[in-house]
């Protein structure tokens, strides 16, 4: 979590790093103590907090720079930033784009940026192991 530096003498970034997942429950204390954020960068990989987050930046007015789906794909000539709408190749945004629109989330917003291969999808993702579906170590 970083925050723009108040002080204006270096012109830097002041960071705030916690050991804490982003969830609804958990917003007012991570996201609202404290001064406004200037850009939120996220990588979360589930799609209803995903979702979540990006509701709150549209709502607040912050702007927000989204990882989308990169499992299998390789070319990193093929990485793109863009909006909701210009990802091609990528289940997590086309899933992303219908759960926003439902939320009223304008997906064209311009505060709203992700991260995106065009790469069609190379190799298939590894199976998770027993112990990992179970939630165990390196589970989800």
């Amino acid at each position: 979590v970083g925050r723009s530096d108040s002080d204006g003498n270096d012109g830097g970034c002041v960071m705030d790093a916690r050991a804490m997942m982003y969830t609804r429950e958990n917003e007012q204390e991570l996201l609202n103590d404290g001064p406004k954020f200037d850009f939120i960068v996220d990588a979360i990989d589930d799609i209803q907090t995903k979702a979540d987050l990006l509701t709150y930046c549209y709502k607040t007015n912050t702007r927000v720079i989204s990882c989308m789906g990169a499992g299998g794909k390789s070319d990193v000539t093929r990485l793109h930033i863009g909006d909701l709408r210009s990802a091609s190749r990528d289940a997590l945004a086309s899933k992303l784009r219908s759960v926003l629109k439902k939320r009223g989330v304008d997906i064209d917003d311009e505060q709203i940026q992700i991260c995106y291969s065009s790469e069609k999808t190379v190799v298939p993702l590894a199976q998770l192991t027993e112990e990992q579906k179970k939630g165990g170590e390196g589970g989800v």
